[in-house]
């Protein structure tokens, strides 16, 4: 590298997703859209500054939600063999307890961590819809079915023409609380969610 070059910048592996457009503001910097509310008015946990909010992690069988931390105290409870019985010659006392204490660590672990170290609210998911049917109001996925979740502000119907093939597609302007806009092809599905907290 000469004197006079600049450096490339190396590729971020960790980079957030391109497809979401920075907050838009009116011209003395202010956000045009308030954050996101739950339906008894508070602002929900996990909320980032940009108005998406961090969910926790679940696992749905039918329509049923199972949290990710019910899930942390099962694996924490078929942990409790290995390590009862690795303690079980050295301290059998502290052994025995670990029967019924490992798995409420476990659960105890997870709700410090998404509550107090890293917020995060509880959604549930609650149907699909097409992004042209989207109101105001209502709180989808915007990465699919799990990640963050945002509440939409306005719709905006927008064409976009494809510059070698002269073909017109529907596309939908989607603006969410707390000012992130996104464009999605009119027919593309989001999931619908209901948060929890």
């Amino acid at each position: 590298m000469n004197a006079g070059e600049k450096a490339e910048p190396a590729a971020n592996l960790f980079r957030r997703s391109t497809d979401l457009l920075a907050p838009e503001t009116d011209p003395q910097g202010v956000h045009h859209l308030d954050l996101p509310r739950l339906p008894h008015g508070a602002t929900p946990r996990g909320l980032g500054e940009q108005g998406l909010v961090r969910t926790t992690g679940w696992l749905q069988f039918r329509a049923h939600p199972i949290s990710s931390g019910l899930i942390t105290a099962l694996i924490s409870l078929l942990l409790t063999p290995v390590v009862a019985l690795a303690l079980l010659p050295v301290q059998p006392i502290v052994s025995g307890l670990c029967v019924p204490l490992f798995p409420a660590l476990g659960y105890g672990c997870w709700f410090l961590i998404t509550t107090w170290l890293v917020p995060a609210s509880a959604a549930r998911n609650t149907g699909i819809v097409a992004a042209r049917e989207l109101k105001t109001g209502t709180w989808v996925r915007v990465h699919g079915m799990i990640g963050p979740i945002g509440q939409v502000a306005r719709v905006q119907p927008e064409q976009e023409t494809a510059s070698s093939t002269k073909d017109s597609v529907e596309r939908v302007r989607v603006s969410f609380a707390g000012g992130i806009t996104t464009s999605w092809p009119h027919d593309h599905l989001l999931h619908t969610v209901e948060p929890q907290n």
